[in-house]
């Protein structure tokens, strides 16, 4: 039986490492797109840390720093610009010392000309705007006349002239001390702010801290918490005709915080063990700078409530030979910032030391 010989082509031999080459590419780029089509078919999530709170707590800090930009120059009393304002509730016009009204005639078959009279004075030719010779009210008298001399009936208004700003006031909510015409407070203090028109109203109350920019107070409160190391407030406010308010001004102090007090001592040794004290043994506390009055209060350890220091040293006679004796204190301030409590330990030891005489024998001092 004779055995069957294949014969294949030479290419042949080419083509099929090549067709496995391609092969496997095309089940590696198959693979690659199925990774991909899964990726971008289960995303990842990503997590948004931004509050819409904050987003919308700077949305309101940023506009009201741009109206307080816009105002900027009636805080600085350069304005004389007439303005007018319709009070809803009181149902009456008011405006600064000039009224900027604008009167124009209807059309008529000739020239016509309008006639101005104020609080019943001599009339004049109408010009805008108008001056508010008095406070509070007063009458605008109006009228057109044409070259005939035909002459329109009188009409009136009434006018009120409010050129003066709001009174503002302040105090505080919560710790504060004033010293030296400085106020010092802590995060939990508030500068609550009043403003009182009774004539247009109370546009806006407004604070400037530094050298930065006018911002329009929020809740009438202004936070110690915005207010880092000492500062510069400004406050003011506006009336519906842009009048200012009188300017107060101060400086602030945050005050957040309090060390615990140093400890020094007399007659205490200080061994590998720790420190060693006995009834001639005292401590004291020495001052340091704080930006308020402050007081150290001390006791020993769990035993009863805490004493304040005044000055002087405190004796550690009470101890018990052989006890370790514990003082535990801290420093607490005028606006209620208090320090950790530090603990201070000796061993008690009053035992005086001892000596013995021992006899020599001859011959041993060679």
């Amino acid at each position: 039986m004779h055995a069957i010989k294949l014969k294949f082509p030479k290419f042949t031999f080419i083509v099929i490492p090549v067709f496995l080459v391609l092969l496997v590419c095309t089940l590696k780029a198959d693979t690659l797109l199925l990774e991909q089509n899964i990726y971008i078919a289960n995303p990842k999530p990503v997590r948004n840390e931004v509050d819409p709170k904050d987003l919308e707590r700077e949305k309101r800090e940023r506009e009201s720093r741009r109206i307080g930009r816009r105002l900027t120059h009636f805080f600085n009393g350069e304005t004389g610009d007439p303005f007018s304002y319709f009070h809803p509730t009181k149902q009456r016009l008011f405006a600064n010392r000039y009224w900027p009204v604008e009167i124009q005639p209807e059309a008529h078959g000739s020239k016509t000309e309008i006639e101005v009279s104020v609080n019943q004075g001599e009339s004049f030719s109408y010009r805008k705007p108008i001056l508010l010779p008095i406070p509070n009210l007063n009458e605008i008298r109006y009228r057109a006349i044409d070259q005939l001399q035909n002459e329109e009936k009188w009409k009136s208004i009434f006018i009120s002239r409010d050129d003066v700003g709001p009174k503002l006031n302040y105090g505080f909510d919560g710790p504060y001390l004033v010293l030296d015409q400085t106020v010092y407070g802590t995060k939990e203090t508030k500068v609550k702010v009043y403003s009182e028109d009774e004539e247009s109203g109370v546009l806006h109350q407004f604070v400037k801290i530094g050298d930065g920019d006018w911002s329009i107070i929020e809740n009438d409160v202004v936070s110690f918490q915005e207010l880092q190391g000492r500062q510069q407030v400004t406050l003011a406010s506006l009336d519906q005709l842009y009048n200012r308010s009188n300017l107060i001004r101060f400086a602030t102090v945050m005050v957040s915080e309090i060390k615990a007090p140093s400890l020094e001592t007399e007659f205490v040794v200080l061994s590998e063990t720790g420190a060693i004290c006995n009834r001639k043994s005292s401590v004291w506390f020495p001052k340091w700078e704080h930006p308020v009055p402050y007081h150290v209060y001390w006791r020993k350890k769990d035993n009863g409530d805490f004493s304040k220091y005044v000055k002087g040293q405190i004796l550690l006679e009470d101890a018990n030979e052989g006890e370790e004796y514990q003082l535990e204190f801290l420093a607490k301030d005028e606006l209620g910032n208090q320090s950790k409590p530090e603990i201070w330990k000796c061993k008690f030891d009053s035992k005086p030391p001892t000596t013995t005489i021992q006899k020599v024998e001859e011959g041993d001092s060679k």
